[in-house]
């Protein structure tokens, strides 16, 4: 598959090999199609694995939590 531009063109900046390469040490053709399928296993072993540790999204989604609002005592439920 041509490498002229997007995502493709970027796969050998950021992993240091071309998608070409990787597909053909998997065996694969160069197609449209199998480029797609190694972007989105490369993306997902970049969340999962590249990431620092400790810097992981659930983590940080619950440290910043907002607090439940505090009931005022004086205020009493309505029945």
């Amino acid at each position: 598959m041509k490498e002229g531009g997007g995502p493709v063109s970027n796969f050998k900046r950021l992993t240091g090999d071309t998608a070409r390469e990787i597909l053909e040490m998997a065996g694969k053709e160069d197609t449209r199609d199998n480029v797609e399928v190694l972007l989105h296993y490369t993306i997902l072993h970049a969340n999962e694995i590249g990431q620092p540790s400790g810097q992981d999204l659930s983590e940080a989604v619950e440290e910043h939590k907002e607090p439940p609002p505090k009931r005022d005592a004086a205020v009493t439920p309505a029945c």
